[in-house]
């Protein structure tokens, strides 16, 4: 296995001009910039701080040096004409991955919030991080939308009130965690739904590692790239693949199944089809009944 990930040892500053007299820069965060990372967050209403804190959240000044400090941290702040309007930032977790967050001040969302993402990603990309994930609540409809533009897939569901997203930094279609745990079975789920249900806490759950793609049914602006005939990362990644061919009328997800059967080789995963949703929790729990995967 190569060298975890890192963040980038010098983010370059990135400087637009909004309108004649306006000017919008883009650069780190650190110390220095307590005060306005404060600042920011004492202007999100109480509905704000839920969608991103989670709860009604204020973090102390303390807190806020310990997140622009702590190793393992990038957190990239835009300003407009000196004030801090938004800040985006993520932590390396121990899967490879990086963690991500953004705030972005009310009167500037829309378009602010999607370009600093791309700029994280890049600069993440740059670091050696392949994906970036985030915990959303699913009222958090413009955070939703948002990442799921990126091609991003389902690795958790924490609770019914929200879910966890990867998107890939530098592709459309996230990969799996550089760090594998040992005796895990990884299994792609492709359904239009993007999420799964029935697999309940316990042996089964802690034997599986799930991610679920919503494959065609997202991919309007970017196609499924087994269906161009292309590679899929998450596929090629994969143990076992199991695909929702019930729910969409459009025989997309039977294309996509007989895709995956027209490539099969012997490194190829194991291909699994179910035709409703709520018959994915008995196929995963059946896969995790088999022998262990060597990790």
């Amino acid at each position: 296995m190569g060298a975890m990930p890192s963040v980038p040892s010098r983010f370059e500053p990135l400087t637009i001009e909004l309108a004649p007299g306006r000017t919008l820069q883009v650069r780190a965060l650190g110390g220095d910039d307590v005060a306005a990372v404060e600042a920011l967050y004492d202007g999100l209403s109480d509905a704000d701080r839920r969608l991103r804190f989670f709860s009604a959240f204020r973090p102390s000044a303390a807190f806020i040096e310990r997140w622009l400090s702590e190793v393992g941290h990038l957190v990239v702040g835009a300003f407009v004409d000196g004030v801090l309007v938004g800040e985006a930032g993520y932590a390396v977790l121990d899967n490879g991955n990086g963690e991500v967050g953004i705030t972005v001040a009310d009167g500037w969302r829309g378009w602010l919030g999607p370009f600093l993402l791309d700029v994280l990603a890049e600069a993440a990309h740059g670091a050696g991080v392949d994906n970036l994930e985030a915990d959303i609540r699913l009222e958090n409809r413009p955070m939703l939308a948002m990442i799921g533009r990126r091609g991003a897939a389902a690795i958790e569901q924490p609770q019914w009130s929200q879910v966890r997203l990867v998107m890939g930094t530098g592709a459309r279609v996230p990969s799996w965690p550089s760090k594998r745990t040992p005796g895990r079975v990884r299994v792609l789920v492709e359904s239009p739904a993007g999420r799964w249900s029935g697999l309940a806490d316990g042996e089964a759950a802690d034997r599986l590692e799930v991610v679920a793609c919503p494959g065609p049914a997202a991919r309007r602006q970017h196609r499924c790239p087994v269906l161009d005939g292309g590679r899929c990362p998450l596929v090629d990644g994969a143990d076992e693949v199991i695909v929702v061919t019930g729910d969409a009328r459009d025989g997309a997800f039977e294309r996509l199944a007989d895709a995956h059967r027209a490539h099969a080789d012997a490194d190829a995963p194991t291909v699994h089809t179910c035709g409703l949703a709520g018959a994915v929790g008995e196929l995963l729990r059946r896969i995790a009944a088999d022998p262990p995967v060597d990790g």
